[in-house]
């Protein structure tokens, strides 16, 4: 299988450490090298992390050990997580205090009213999410046509997707786009 005995040697055991960190032990025996050097016995219970054994309590992120009470592995990036108050975004890691992971991209989030709309950020409480477009809310009765807000008071979002005042679709694209954006929801003061 290999030809010159000291590069044969080097990759052999390069092929063993590589298997023992994924947990194969018997790896000599199964591909039948010929290796004549001694293997220690490994304990099954031992996991391996970058090709050494991973230290109790500890996690594995990618190849590299870290303590999951202090650090935490964002997509294969360890980073510190203080108070344990970070959470991954991506491989990035944010303080969730006042941030918030938006189609894998951090916003900011300066209250809890705030929420993701595509991979921007907003207040629920002044503006609405339009698929994916932030648009401001003046006022409760107003609505989604689309990417685009109405107010469902006096406009309607017709079939088209198109904002026309009240009764000016037909009646069958008015059903109809009530039905594809939900029921109304109606104020109450």
């Amino acid at each position: 299988m290999f030809a010159d005995t000291a590069t044969d040697d080097l990759l052999k055991v390069k092929m063993i450490s590589a298997c023992m960190a994924t947990g194969f032990v018997l790896l000599a025996a199964i591909l039948n090298l010929g290796f004549t050097a001694s293997v220690a016995a490994i304990d099954d219970d031992e996991q391996y992390c970058g090709g050494t054994v991973l230290p109790e309590s500890s996690s594995c992120c990618g190849s590299v050990s870290y303590d999951p009470d202090d650090y935490i592995c964002c997509e294969g990036t360890v980073h510190r997580n203080y108070l344990s108050a970070y959470a991954c975004c991506g491989s990035e890691a944010y303080y969730t205090g006042d941030g918030i992971c938006c189609q894998g991209s951090v916003q900011w989030k300066p209250s809890s009213a705030w929420t993701c709309c595509g991979n921007h950020s907003y207040s629920v409480e002044i503006s609405m999410c339009c698929i994916d477009t932030v648009q401001w809310k003046p006022s409760p009765s107003y609505s989604c046509c689309g990417r685009e807000q109405y107010n469902s008071e006096v406009q309607s979002c017709c079939a088209d997707g198109t904002v026309q005042w009240i009764g000016e679709c037909n009646e069958s694209e008015q059903v109809a786009a009530r039905r594809r954006r939900g029921p109304r929801r109606i104020a109450t003061l």
